[in-house]
């Protein structure tokens, strides 16, 4: 007996069937539905593609350790830390190699702070994925000026963005260190609830103030915390304006 060798046939793709459409003189409207669904089709394919870079990505993560020592006046070592470039550089080599990109998007709010989103690309396409927000008042600690203290406060969010939307770790020491302190997703719980339960408007302020005055108490400061403890402020204080 001969072998037969069987040929696979390759599913047509929505491409393929408007090419068809439009080689039989199909209706405009059905090559519009099939523009439509083409373009759709294409989206899933690069979120599959997107997705599956990601995954060999965190299978081969780089390490970013503290390294810059950070002393206090005396000239005393306080605490290690990194900066934009320490993280951005090596993620950015190991992005790149399977074909991902990012951007950070900044816009200035109402209250002062400034707000920083991560935004992850697939190479060569349109799509895109929404990262981490974090949102912070300008740093101006040690004297900075105004422009400066924008600066300062855009470099550490570009960071912590980055490093959130990639799911990386940022280690102190050594890769057995553990990560940034801040407030327990328990005490958050608690700060937001007594926003929630509070009747008056000052109230609210008061609640919000103790909870910052706590984020504040950390090394670095915990602007995440600070992040979503300003924004239960804002629901809080329009869900009471409403009730008038």
């Amino acid at each position: 007996m001969s072998d037969t060798t069987l040929a696979v046939q390759k599913p047509m793709t929505p491409m393929d069937l408007m090419q068809l459409a439009i080689d039989k003189e199909g209706s405009i409207d059905v090559i519009e539905r099939l523009a439509t669904l083409q373009i759709q089709f294409s989206d899933r394919e690069d979120k599959i593609a997107f997705r599956d870079a990601m995954t060999k990505f965190k299978d081969n993560m780089p390490t970013v350790i503290k390294e810059r020592i950070v002393k206090n006046k005396q000239g005393e070592e306080m605490y290690k830390v990194t900066a934009l470039e320490d993280v951005a550089t090596p993620v950015m080599k190991a992005l790149v190699k399977l074909g991902v990109t990012y951007r950070w998007k900044t816009a200035d709010l109402s209250d002062g702070r400034i707000r920083c989103t991560c935004i992850l690309g697939l190479q060569g396409t349109a799509y895109e994925e929404e990262g981490a927000t974090l949102a912070a008042p300008p740093d101006v600690e040690g004297g900075k000026s105004p422009l400066k203290a924008v600066g300062s406060t855009v470099s550490y969010l570009e960071k912590y963005t980055l490093v959130a939307s990639v799911g990386m770790h940022v280690y102190g020491a050594d890769p057995e260190a553990v990560p940034v302190e801040g407030l327990t997703q328990g005490e958050g719980a608690e700060l937001c609830a007594a926003m929630d339960a509070a009747a008056t408007s000052v109230a609210v302020m008061a609640e919000w103030s103790k909870g910052i005055a706590v984020a504040k108490k950390f090394t670095p400061i915990d602007y995440r915390a600070m992040t979503i403890l300003t924004d239960k402020r804002d629901e809080r204080l329009k869900e009471l304006r409403k009730a008038k």
